[in-house]
């Protein structure tokens, strides 16, 4: 809502003998507000009813040209209150503008944010010779829901993840990095990392899982496992005088630690003779050839 404001006498006596002193400019410093109705004078030096106060760094403006000085003075408290009037003082204390009316100029409830737009001409003095206290850019602090001034974290701060009132940049994001003890960044390991099984710094996804699983699955095939484990089977022939030679589907990393050979349609007893990590050879205590299932068992 517009309301007329009125320069006052003791600002403009203070702005006079400023210049006169050398001393210039007069400094605004504060705004003060208050619930007082009525017709404001010249020669008033106080508000009527004054309940608050906002100080420099709560405002910003200052000469915008043609003898005009601009404030906009915020509220960003959770005071709740119904303004009628407020005054603009000066580093001394001086009452230098005043306004005042019977309706109110603005109402704040406690959630709310309130903004004061005040302009006022001086004609009497030399605009120059009147500045605001704090004329830097100003935002309320940055909130989920409100946009604003916000501090960066740091990157301890970020590791911490304790801080709800800092925004993480993407540098402190890459020292936010996940352990079993914290939530954090962490890189994806690739298919060999994954076989290897070796990294603790690094996630495995649903498809390098997968490739930790080699298989060959079929009558003759193998399954590693993540561990390292590894088992292997197929089918061959076993002779009875002669150790029949039958390589496994993959050579085993380390070496086999058992094979269990079982006749197919036959009452054979059948023997390994000897294995490797790569082979191994049986025989069978009848006459002739014999159809064998085997499996193996390594790492």
């Amino acid at each position: 809502m517009y309301a007329s404001i009125i320069v006052t006498d003791a600002g403009i006596e203070e702005v006079i003998n400023a210049e006169r002193n050398g001393t210039a400019p007069v400094v605004l410093t504060q705004v003060g507000l208050g619930t007082g109705q009525y017709t404001p004078t010249h020669d008033q030096t106080a508000l009527q009813n004054e309940f608050k106060r906002l100080p420099a760094n709560a405002l910003s403006g200052g000469n915008v040209g043609d003898n005009v000085i601009y404030i906009n003075a915020r509220d960003i408290s959770s005071d709740a209150y119904t303004l009628f009037e407020f005054g603009v003082y000066t580093a001394s204390g001086t009452l230098f503008a005043v306004c005042s009316q019977n309706v109110p100029i603005l109402q704040k409830a406690a959630g709310a944010q309130a903004y004061l737009d005040i302009e006022f001409l001086l004609t009497n003095v030399n605009p120059a010779s009147v500045t605001l206290g704090d004329t830097n850019f100003f935002n309320p602090p940055a909130t989920t829901e409100t946009p604003g001034v916000v501090e960066l974290a740091t990157a301890a701060e970020t590791e911490a993840g304790a801080v709800a009132d800092k925004a993480v940049t993407p540098a402190g994001l890459l020292e936010r990095t996940a352990t079993n003890a914290r939530v954090g960044l962490v890189q994806l390991a690739t298919d060999e990392e994954a076989r290897a099984g070796s990294s603790t710094t690094k996630a495995i996804t649903p498809e390098t899982l997968a490739a930790t699983f080699q298989n060959i699955h079929d009558d003759y095939g193998f399954q590693k496992m993540p561990n390292g484990m590894m088992i292997q089977w197929g089918k061959g022939i076993v002779y009875h005088s002669s150790p029949q030679d039958i390589l496994f589907p993959t050579t085993f990393p380390n070496k086999c630690t058992n094979i269990s050979v079982t006749p197919i349609d036959s009452p054979a007893s059948v023997r390994v003779d000897n294995f490797t990590s790569g082979h191994f050879k049986a025989v069978h205590d009848m006459d002739g050839k014999v159809n064998v299932f085997w499996l193996a068992i390594g790492y």
